[in-house]
Parts: structure tokens; C-alpha cells; sequence
């Protein structure tokens, strides 16, 4: 503070305003003392539009707060890449969705295969690396039990040094943000079904597969040409069938849009689709029951997937 400070001084100390500062209305909040050394408070509105609101004079300990534009925001971008007739970064506003986005991309090609759009998040991606470390953290911990108190140290052996193998996979594995979407009804218009879009999204659309993929604990995990007459249990045993070590019981598949279905049961996870079709992944997980104190294996092994 110098004397004769005032409003314009401050500001331009500060180097200028940005372009999202409300002009029409700052505020000073003011502390005095009186001759009987009583604080005195006050609170001033200017107008820093106005020649009279710059030139208004500080005094010691006074506080300019300039605010933002009401819903101001800064500029958005998502992306869309692959099957879309004009892929690229696509400005956004506050209440587009993905439908109006793919809109002005002219939508999808003849060749795209609509099932298998990957839909990402950069907040989702934050949330699933936490997820991943904490798995990670709790695989090593029990790990280390396991070294303690197995008796069998043949076994132990076996079992700690795939576990020690998987653990080794999940600390390279990104996570990927994805969120499971059906473009079918996005490309539908269904007016039920909205996809409000947030900065950094990104949708990638691929061309046509003919292919489903079998992992886990099968004796070779393989992708193999997709057949319509065929179910998860043909392609299993055209991968050699399962091992010893598999859980036959919880044996799912991950479809081509990322919904999951558990096939013995009829029940789904964000999948209306009861059929395999092409990208679709069968599962076999491993059977942590067989595992001695490993008793994370389970889990681990499925966010792996």
C-alpha cells in the first residue's frame, strides 16, 4: 500500500483482469479502527466499469475481491477417433452430449463396428489408478503373509511365485477411464439414454471384428474367428479347455462395449445382449480356493482382465 493507492493501481499491480472477471460488480471489505480503538467493519460495491469505482482509495489492511462471470467456463474438448466420418477434437458447451457431438462428426462409417466403442474419462481414470494401487498394495501384503505361514514350501513356491507374476502384470497395467456406453442407443436417439459430456472425454470407434478372445486359465488363450452358431463353452474347449486350477463356476464374459455377463446365471452388468458376438472376451478365472492364504487371487485376477 502506497498513498493515494486505489482501485486501478491494485489492479494493474496484479496485471490487469482476465478475461472471466465480473466487472459490473467488485467488492472491498474494509477494518477500521475508531479514536476508542474499536474495530469498525464495512463492505463496499463498485462498478469497475466505472472511472468512480477504480478510482476508489485503499486504506491499510482493505481486500479487493474481484469475481468471475457467472457460469463462466473455460473451453472443452473431447475427442472422437476411429470410425467417424470426421474424427477429431470437437469444442464443447456446458449441456452437449455424446449424440450431438457424433452429430457434427457426421456420424459413423460404413465400416464401424458399433459394439465395440471404447468411451473414456479422464475422472473415471483418476478413480481406477487409486483402485489398481490399492489392489496392488493389498496382492503384496498378502504375498508376504503367505511367505510366513505356508507350511508346504513346495507349494509356496508355486503358488507365491504366480502371484508374485500377476503382481508384476498389475503394476504395469494403465488404466484405461473407460465407461460403458451402448452407442446403438446413443445412434437410436433414445431419448432415455443421455451421455452428458465432460472436458477430455474421448470416444474411439473401431472397424468390424471377427473375433472373440478367450483368456484366464485355459490350457492356450487364443482369439479365435467368431462363429454365430458357437457359445462361450465351444470356444473354451476349441482353447484346449480348462485348467486345473480354473473356477468353472464363475466363468464370465466381458462384452464388446465392456458390459460383463455371468452366462450360467442369466444375470448382466451394464449388457442387454445375451448373445457372443465379434470382440466379445470369455473369462476363465482362476479358483483361489486352491491357492493356499492367497485369498485376494480371486479379485485381482478379474480386475486384471
Amino acid at each position: 500500500l502506497v498513498e493515494g493507492m486505489n482501485v486501478e493501481d491494485l489492479i494493474y499491480a496484479a496485471g490487469g483482469l482476465t478475461e472471466k472477471a465480473y466487472k459490473l460488480s467488485a467488492e472491498i471489505n474494509r477494518t477500521d479502527f475508531d479514536d476508542q480503538q474499536k474495530r469498525i467493519q464495512a463492505r463496499y460495491e463498485i462498478d469497475l466499469s466505472m472511472a468512480s469505482g477504480r478510482e476508489f482509495e485503499f486504506k491499510s489492511r482493505d481486500v479487493l475481491q474481484i469475481r468471475a462471470i457467472p457460469e463462466w467456463v473455460e473451453n472443452h474438448f473431447v475427442e472422437l477417433k476411429g470410425e467417424v466420418r470426421f474424427p477429431g477434437v470437437y469444442p464443447i458447451h456446458k449441456d452437449d452430449e455424446l449424440r450431438d457431438v457424433l452429430k457434427r462428426a457426421g456420424g459413423v462409417t460404413d465400416y464401424a463396428y458399433v459394439p465395440g466403442a471404447v468411451f473414456t474419462r479422464i475422472e473415471l481414470k483418476e478413480q481406477q489408478e487409486k483402485r489398481l494401487q490399492e489392489m496392488q498394495r493389498r496382492l503384496a501384503e498378502d504375498i508376504a503373509k503367505a511367505q510366513l505361514v505356508e507350511k508346504d514350501a513346495s507349494r509356496r513356491s508355486g503358488d507365491i511365485g504366480k502371484a508374485q507374476e500377476l503382481l508384476a502384470q498389475l503394476q504395469q497395467t494403465p488404466a484405461l477411464g473407460r465407461l460403458v456406453i451402448d452407442l446403438r442407443k446413443v445412434l437410436a436417439e433414445d431419448l432415455d439414454y443421455s451421455i452428458p459430456l465432460q472436458n477430455g472425454d474421448a470416444l474411439t470407434i473401431p472397424s468390424r471384428k471377427n473375433s472373440v478372445t478367450i483368456i484366464g486359465e485355459v490350457q492356450l488363450p487364443i482369439s479365435q474367428v467368431f462363429e454365430p452358431k458357437l457359445d462361450y463353452t465351444d470356444y473354451i474347449e476349441r482353447s484346449g479347455g480348462t485348467t486345473d486350477k480354473a473356477d468353472e463356476d464363475r466363468i464370465y464374459i466381458i462384452k464388446a462395449n465392456g458390459g460383463v455377463q455371468l452366462p450360467d446365471s442369466g444375470h448382466w452388468f451394464a449388457s442387454n445382449d445375451a448373445q457372443m458376438e465379434p470382440g466379445d472376451t470369455v473369462v476363465v478365472p482362476l479358483d483361489a480356493d486352491k491357492l493356499d492364504q492367497l485369498v485376494l487371487w480371486r479379485d485381482v485376477s478379474q480386475i486384471f482382465y
